[in-house]
């Protein structure tokens, strides 16, 4: 009896000896598996920002032309035409160090600058991917890609020549320092913000409120003094571009785009070009035709840009001697804000309904209240992230353009619904993920964390699509253009100088890829 008993316990201890050496290593293969499936799908999303890059590579946009010409005044050493309000400095300034890599300029630098819009989405790409592995969590890598794919509604708008992927990259950069590192590594931190307002000047207002906002936050966490480090570095890096821009307009400036754009998009001025313009400019002369027919000429004489009034917006609009506008009523502005509203809650349902609510459904384990007992780092991002798309819906919106802020937002209450309950001191935000490292979550979860990538498919199919033929389209243009150049040059003539009868912004891409510049308007 006494052997057998012996034998029996002999026995029980070996079985579980073996459970309990075995259990790390199937611990360690799910947790690979996991980081497999991570890889996998930074791969995949990387691989859907080259194909968008690819089929945009002869796209251009109004906007864009006006950072190539800056891009040129840059490479030319023309700093007095580089330094203005409106257009923000760091996208022109990569692409002219892209254009002296690459020694290409005019139209066939368009493939060079997709190609530089494909590397900054995957930057983004690789700051999630190197973040996700870390927490080696599966259902935070679905929700967080897709949020990165539905952001804008859309896939990254990699065919847009405008620097909102730039001002994303930065802004990925900034959520994950505070919510990997609770805003500890301030030189990064603070190069990171200032990075922000370079890429997009006109988020002065909302960088100030993070500014003020995050040293509350950091008050009661123990981080105060490495959060006002950060925006010391911050604000040091927005004065390079602020001094030189107030040298320039002659009295302290952050910059005109506000400005402008308030004019333009809330009192409805009608001075944003000559396209609408019916008052009286500085560049404005009377000519008479051959037929006695007195016409109004936009004279832009030696101004540098394809189209002045749109390559340096602050200049036109100081030589602006009367202009139209009907400063909106308390009604018709809560009304524009209304609709701005409307229109930003339709753009983001995707990115709420595929990513925030599986957000929220897969992690129970904390109070369902949203953001319930969040640490601060998250709390800020998310914050934050609510007040850049308020500064846009207040002014004008945009999908790319609240993009970035989104992004921002979802981030943050991601991070924080896949934190276990125990990490929820304002320090620990680098924690651990609920489930195992393998991701042995309820199918249920499994399966709702796919639902963002769901969305994603069929918008990135659509822009593919669009794209595709919007190539197509621009293919047959350009042999148009190639065939008016030579018909040019048979009659000896150049299309370097161009008149323009009636509205220019409608024909400005096509101005820029004649390399051509308009130098008057009728």
């Amino acid at each position: 009896m006494t052997s057998r008993r012996s034998k029996a316990s002999r026995s029980h201890r070996t079985f579980d000896a073996a459970a309990e050496s075995s259990e790390p290593r199937v611990g360690a293969t799910a947790s690979a598996r996991a980081r497999q499936e991570i890889d996998l799908l930074a791969v995949g999303v990387a691989l859907l920002c080259a194909i968008l890059g690819f089929t945009s590579r002869h796209h251009l946009n109004p906007d864009g032309v006006s950072y190539l010409d800056l891009a040129v005044r840059l490479r030319e050493g023309d700093w007095t035409a580089f330094v203005q309000g409106y257009w923000s400095p760091l996208y022109p300034a990569l692409l002219a160090l892209a254009g002296a890599v690459t020694g290409s300029g005019g139209a066939p630098s368009l493939p060079v600058v997709h190609g530089l819009h494909v590397l900054l989405a995957w930057g983004v790409v690789a700051l999630l991917w190197r973040a996700f592995r870390r927490r080696d969590d599966v259902i935070l890598a679905r929700l967080g890609f897709a949020a990165f794919l539905l952001a804008g509604t859309r896939p990254p708008r990699i065919d847009a020549v405008t620097p909102d992927l730039l001002l994303l990259l930065a802004l990925t950069f900034v959520a994950l320092e505070w919510l990997e590192h609770g805003g500890r590594r301030w030189v990064r931190l603070g190069l990171a913000l200032g990075a922000a307002f370079l890429a997009k000047t006109s988020t002065w207002p909302w960088l100030l409120v993070a500014l003020l906002l995050s040293p509350l936050l950091a008050r009661r966490d123990g981080t105060l003094r490495p959060v006002r480090r950060s925006s010391a570095v911050a604000i040091a890096v927005i004065l390079a571009w602020v001094v030189p821009l107030s040298v320039s307009e002659g009295r302290p400036s952050l910059g005109s785009a506000g400005r402008l754009n308030a004019c333009w998009y809330l009192a409805s001025c009608d001075s944003r070009s000559p396209d609408t313009h019916g008052g009286d400019h500085d560049w404005y002369r009377a000519v008479t035709d051959s037929g006695g027919t007195r016409l109004e000429v936009a004279d832009f004489g030696d101004a540098a840009g394809t189209y002045a009034p749109w390559s340096d917006p602050t200049a036109w609009d100081r030589g602006v001697r009367s202009r139209a506008a009907r400063p909106p009523r308390a009604v018709a502005l809560v009304d524009y804000w209304a609709r701005n509203t409307v229109a930003a809650v339709f753009w983001l349902a995707p990115l709420l309904l595929g990513v925030v609510l599986p957000a929220y459904v897969t992690a129970p384990a904390t109070p369902r209240r949203f953001l319930a007992a969040a640490p601060r780092p998250v709390l800020l991002a998310v914050v934050l992230g609510e007040i850049g798309i308020l500064q846009f819906i207040a002014v004008h919106v945009e999908p790319r353009l609240i993009a970035p802020f989104a992004f921002m937002a979802a981030l943050g209450i991601v991070w924080w619904r896949r934190t276990p309950a125990a990490a929820a001191g304002a320090g620990a935000v680098a924690t651990p993920p609920r489930e195992p490292a393998h991701g042995r979550a309820p199918g249920r979860r499994l399966a709702l964390s796919t639902l963002g990538l769901v969305f994603a498919l069929p918008l990135a199919a659509v822009t593919l699509r669009d794209q595709i033929g919007m190539t197509g389209r621009l293919l047959r243009r350009l042999e148009e253009i190639d065939g008016l150049r030579a018909s040019a040059a048979t009659a000896g003539l150049t299309l370097d100088r161009i008149a323009i009868v009636g509205p220019a912004l409608p024909h400005l891409t096509d101005a820029w890829r004649v390399g051509g510049r308009i130098v008057a308007q009728l």
